[in-house]
């Protein structure tokens, strides 16, 4: 099995495994700017963000840093694979 195959099938798992993480970032992101930036509610912003980084759970300090190595990781997956290999003539 050569580099891309190898990559090609790291980066699907972990894409697959990012899918939810990254959604919940984002959408939590999301609603925290418009509840505490535009809204002005500073109560539920706070909860929010405490949802966005998993404080709630007690996962705040190991969350970030999973998910960033993880989208870091996937990234360099990506580079590989689009990678252009001279042509053998």
């Amino acid at each position: 099995m050569n580099i891309k195959a190898k990559a090609l099938k790291f980066h699907k798992m972990i894409g697959s495994l990012l899918l939810l993480p990254l959604a919940w970032t984002a959408t939590t992101g999301v609603a925290f700017t418009i509840v505490k930036e535009i809204m002005g509610n500073k109560v539920l912003g706070k909860s929010i963000l405490h949802l966005h980084t998993l404080q709630t759970f007690g996962l705040h300090k190991i969350y970030p840093l999973i998910l960033g190595v993880s989208v870091l990781v996937a990234l360099g997956s990506a580079v590989v694979l689009m990678w252009k290999t001279p042509k053998k003539k």
